[in-house]
């Protein structure tokens, strides 16, 4: 071991120089080692961040497609919600309404089924009608009248009780073929025509 009393006063600054030169070197080497390492960290998080982003994005997708497929799939029903809605807004509104629906079609049959009940409840007299030919159309129901104020009316309180309605003006009444129900009696002026529309296949 070297007895660091012997040195000569020049050996000594010259080992002092040399030990604050490699402490000045080890110091940058650090800091340079500390930049370097929070540089790559923060590229490695930039990049992490991007494959949640990417991967949550595609989550979100998916989930969206899965309720499209979903809701392509579910039957329709009229909910409690808007049975109680239609109820207020509708009721004694009308007579009798003429359900008309794609006889081949068994989801708009239970949906029709589902309206009907809906409106017997709330006093509206209902007749179906079985069309051979499928009914797709933008709206999920039209309403015609040969008063187009009836037929706004009843569109409005459809919608008003979140049904996808539309009215059809009076000069541009729809005809149909197919089968009415057995109590089917012939048109009358006041009736009203309800056309369901039948809901598209699902795309893949």
């Amino acid at each position: 071991m070297i007895n660091l009393i012997s040195l000569s006063p020049e050996l000594a600054q010259s080992l002092i120089r040399w030990v604050t030169i490699g402490s000045v070197i080890f110091g940058v080497l650090t800091g340079l080692g500390a930049g370097l390492t929070f540089a790559c960290q923060s590229i490695l998080d930039a990049e992490s961040d991007k494959k949640i982003a990417l991967a949550q994005k595609n989550s979100a997708e998916a989930r969206l497609e899965t309720e499209k497929l979903k809701n392509t799939l579910t039957y329709r029903s009229v909910s409690d919600e808007q049975a109680k809605k239609l109820g207020i807004i509708i009721k004694n509104k009308t007579r009798k309404i003429v359900i008309y629906y794609t006889g081949s079609d068994l989801e708009s049959f239970f949906y029709v089924q589902s309206l009907f009940k809906t409106f017997e409840s709330i006093g509206i007299y209902c007749d179906l009608f079985a069309t051979t030919s499928v009914i797709y159309q933008n709206n999920e129901i039209l309403i015609y009248s040969r008063d187009p104020t009836i037929s706004q009316d009843l569109a409005e309180g459809l919608v008003d009780s979140n049904f996808d309605a539309a009215w059809i003006p009076s000069e541009s009444k729809p005809g149909f073929s197919g089968t009415p129900s057995a109590n089917w009696r012939p048109d009358n002026p006041d009736d009203i025509m309800m056309i369901v529309s039948a809901k598209a296949p699902p795309t893949f």
